[in-house]
This record gives structure tokens, C-alpha cells and sequence, in this order.
């Protein structure tokens, strides 16, 4: 199997959170999960989180992911190109999780605390993290902690009292939210100790060089790839009869669209479209698929958005 080579274990450039697709009795398809990721490298994307929000993480168990990330690094996918989320309901499956994972030396892992936990203190979060990082023993290995997830934030108090304990693991944060002020002051606070990255991605060109990652660059990757980068403004999209549009409006245009249904649902049914596979639009139970006229409405929608898979 033909190894893809990456340069660089920095967090840099578009990392894509790529969705989990599946088989008829809703096991996780790898073959369709390894071709997706190399089209999304040939197309210049840097990186992959698996099994995040979008990535239907919650509803996979731990020994569902980790042979996926077996087979994935087996078929030459680098270990350094992958990101996992160990976001568990437990601190026990994060940890399996995160244990097994570093056996493939893997860039990093991302976690936040149980989200069915909604009342959590401040004290709460810096234990739970204090706790998983030390139950896991190991030196070497990289977290990014997920702000402003599943509704559970995290003061500017908790993230620099565990910078300070844990520098040699903490090296980046992953900001879930949309506004664009979090995010700057993000880069005020703490930019100069860790990475600073956005799920938004209308908050990409704030973030210039750094990394980003990014659901949008399962579709749009070399546009996403264009506004996370400092060339990003100067670069306009044509679109054949429409007005000439740039990479930001493109991409504004699809976030729109994509707002009125739920999020894995809708980019699940778009790559169906795109790779013209009826099976990449299967979810895991309880998501489901798109209702019937709502994949009408969408097939509509995406004609008159005109997403031109050769181009972006």
C-alpha cells in the first residue's frame, strides 16, 4: 500500500473533521473512510479529526475507533495526519481511548468532559483533566482541549491554571464556537503558549497561518485551504453563470444552507451527492437520514449552489 508522506508534525495548515461513513448494518465502512481521507489529502487538506461531532463520534465505541485508526495508518495514511477525538461519555472509555491511540503515535487527541454533564464547576473541569492526564502516564503526546462544546465552556481561569500544570501536554485549543471575539481573545490570552485553532470556518482568515480545522474542507477544501491562508482574500471562485465570488462568500453561502438541517446529516448527504454513492448518506441510529423532502429541497439547493467537486 502506497504511503501518503506529510512533511510536518506541526499543527499547521486544514485539518477536515471528517465524517464516519457506513455499511448496510451500520459498521463503520473503512474502505469508503480511507478513500474520502485521500481525496482530501490529494486536494491539499493537512490533517483529519475522526470521530468528532461530525464524525458521529458518541455513537462508536472505543474498539469501533481504534481498529479504524488501525486500518487507516495500515493503509498508509501517516499517523501524524490524524487527529482523535477521546471525547467519551466516561473517563474510563477516554482513556482506553487515548492509550491505545498513542500506540500508533498519532498527532494528537482532542477532549472535552462528558457533555450530558451540564452543570459542571470550574474546580470540575481542571480535575477531570487533571485526572485524565495523569491516568494516562505517558510522556509525548499531545491534547487539544475543545471550548465551547456541546455547551460546556471553559473559563479563562480553568484553561490557564491547567497551561500552567500540564505545558508539556496542552499544546492547542479548539474553539467550537462562532463568534469571532472569542476566538481573537483566545489568541490574545494564550496564543503565544499553545495552537489556537476554529471549527468556524468564518473564523479562519483570523487565525492566518495557523491551523484550522475544519467540516466545510469535506466539500470545499481547496476554497477552505484559500481563506486560511494569506493569499486568502486575493483569490476568487468561479462559479459558470454566476457573478465571480470570493472563497469567504462561497463558503458563508454553504454555512447558510447548511444551517437549516442537522449538521452530519446534511454533509453526509452532500457527499452522496458528490461522490454519486446513496450509502455515504447512511447514519448511525438515532440520526438517521435526511427525511425525503428535505433531500429534495437539498438536491435543489446544491444545483443552484453549484458545488464543482474538480475545482474546490
Amino acid at each position: 500500500m502506497t504511503t501518503i508522506s506529510h512533511e510536518s508534525h506541526a499543527f499547521s495548515g486544514v485539518w477536515a473533521s471528517v465524517p464516519t461513513p457506513l455499511k448496510a448494518d451500520f459498521s463503520i465502512d473503512l474502505i469508503r473512510l480511507n478513500s474520502h481521507i485521500r481525496t482530501l489529502f490529494a486536494k491539499g487538506v493537512h490533517g483529519v479529526l475522526l470521530f468528532g461531532e461530525m464524525g458521529e463520534g458518541s455513537l462508536f465505541d472505543v474498539d469501533e475507533k481504534v481498529t479504524a485508526l488501525a486500518y487507516l495508518i495500515a493503509q498508509g495514511i501517516p499517523a501524524n495526519a490524524i487527529m482523535l477525538s477521546a471525547s467519551c461519555t466516561n473517563m474510563n472509555d477516554s482513556l482506553k481511548l487515548i492509550q491505545q491511540a498513542l500506540q500508533h503515535e498519532i498527532h494528537g487527541v482532542t477532549v472535552m468532559p462528558p457533555s450530558y454533564e451540564q452543570e459542571i464547576s470550574e474546580q470540575g473541569l481542571i480535575d477531570y483533566v487533571d485526572q485524565l492526564i495523569g491516568r494516562v502516564n505517558q510522556a509525548n503526546w499531545r491534547l487539544y482541549l475543545l471550548l465551547n462544546a456541546q455547551k460546556i465552556s471553559m473559563p479563562d481561569a480553568v484553561i490557564e491554571d491547567l497551561l500552567r500544570k500540564h505545558p508539556n501536554h496542552i499544546v492547542g485549543m479548539i474553539d467550537e464556537g462562532a463568534n469571532p471575539t472569542h476566538t481573537l481573545d483566545l489568541l490574545k490570552s494564550f496564543g503565544d503558549k499553545v495552537d489556537i485553532s476554529s471549527t468556524h470556518e468564518m473564523n479562519h482568515k483570523l487565525l492566518k497561518s495557523r491551523g484550522v480545522v475544519s467540516p466545510l474542507a469535506n466539500l470545499l477544501p481547496r476554497v477552505i485551504i484559500g481563506m486560511s491562508t494569506s493569499a486568502s482574500q486575493t483569490q476568487a471562485h468561479s462559479v459558470p453563470g454566476l457573478k465571480v465570488k470570493q472563497g469567504d462568500e462561497r463558503v458563508q453561502e454553504l454555512v447558510t444552507l447548511l444551517g437549516k438541517y442537522p449538521s452530519t446529516l446534511a454533509m453526509k448527504f452532500i457527499l452522496s451527492i458528490i461522490y454519486r454513492d446513496a450509502d455515504w448518506a447512511r447514519s448511525r441510529p438515532p440520526l438517521g437520514e435526511l427525511p425525503l423532502a428535505s433531500r429534495e429541497y437539498f438536491n435543489k439547493a446544491m444545483k443552484a449552489f453549484n458545488l464543482n467537486t474538480s475545482e474546490e
